[in-house]
């Protein structure tokens, strides 16, 4: 006993507060969550199901106790969670026929006196936003991954033909490069860069939860994007609305940028691309997934994203 508690002594005097946390006894309080529902346009939506577990600790037996708590959305969206002595609550989901919950969703939440622990508003709820599904379009759908040389030199990919040429091809959609030193030493740190330019068109950088209708306008001809040595991270994460040959083609991309693979560096890239000229851009899995299977009647709705 004694030794344990020299233990805690010792990291709650060494250790950062954030650290501290991660060692923390979990605490049970009484707690109040306030959360509410939208779809994409900021328009609540009654009638959500909600479904959650709140955590109880149970520290002397080293373990902890899970209740299954059900909700509804009110007609403003809202719910709250309340009545329970817990020291957080998990594994929340949204659900509502016809609708997609944002997969940027914090699924849990924490109660307690340090910073990042939730603090009960009902002025500002967690807000959980979901995307009402209309029509699906035809799309053309890839994930592609390239290796390219990243010295700043040019390289084109065209979505609809999913091929990647090097230089500046005017049939493309979109150019991109990637500029780094020439030699990294091992295990060390490096500026880099890499640049997107459209092709007759435009793209739009974005943080959208939903990337299912391209905007109709705010395009730019370029995006560049700069990483100091003195940033821990090693590749990049970036997401795009599209719109290429001359408007007649509409798209959303994702790709993530690597500097040092291998002997280079590297991209991967994810697109749905609507050449029909819409601006819609859902997609539906769940008709291609039932096309490519041998028993589509067994498959469920809970495939479709």
């Amino acid at each position: 006993m004694k030794n344990a508690l020299m233990f805690c002594l010792y990291f709650s005097f060494i250790l950062p507060i954030s650290a501290r946390a991660q060692l923390r006894t979990p605490e049970n309080i009484p707690i109040t969550f306030y959360g509410r529902v939208i779809d994409q346009d900021g328009r609540p939506l009654a009638g959500a199901k909600i479904s959650l577990v709140v955590v109880i600790s149970h520290f002397a037996e080293n373990g902890t106790e899970q209740k299954p708590v059900t909700l509804e959305a009110d007609p403003n969206g809202d719910f709250t969670v309340t009545g329970f002595t817990a020291h957080a609550i998990d594994e929340i989901s949204v659900q509502k026929h016809g609708y997609e919950l944002s997969q940027k969703a914090k699924r849990g939440y924490r109660f307690g006196s340090i910073p990042d622990d939730y603090k009960p508003d009902p002025a500002n709820p967690v807000v959980f936003k979901m995307w009402k599904h209309q029509h699906p379009e035809p799309l053309v759908v890839g994930s592609k991954f390239y290796g390219i040389i990243p010295d700043g030199r040019s390289y084109t990919i065209d979505f609809l033909q999913q091929k990647k040429t090097d230089g500046i091809n005017p049939s493309g959609d979109i150019i991109i490069r990637i500029n780094r030193p020439a030699i990294i030493p091992p295990r060390t740190r490096f500026n880099w860069s890499f640049s997107i330019e459209a092709i007759d068109g435009g793209i739009i950088h974005t943080e959208d939860d939903f990337l299912y209708r391209a905007p109709e306008s705010g395009y730019q001809t370029k995006y560049d994007f700069k990483m100091e040595a003195t940033n821990s991270y090693r590749y990049s994460n970036q997401q795009f609305y599209l719109k290429s040959r001359g408007g007649q083609a509409y798209g959303r991309f994702v790709v993530e940028v690597i500097p040092d693979y291998k002997d280079g560096g590297a991209f991967n890239v994810q697109y749905f691309i609507n050449p029909a000229g819409s601006r819609n851009l859902e997609y539906d899995k769940l008709a291609e997934i039932r096309k490519t299977s041998s028993h589509p009647d067994k498959i469920r709705p809970s495939d479709y994203p």
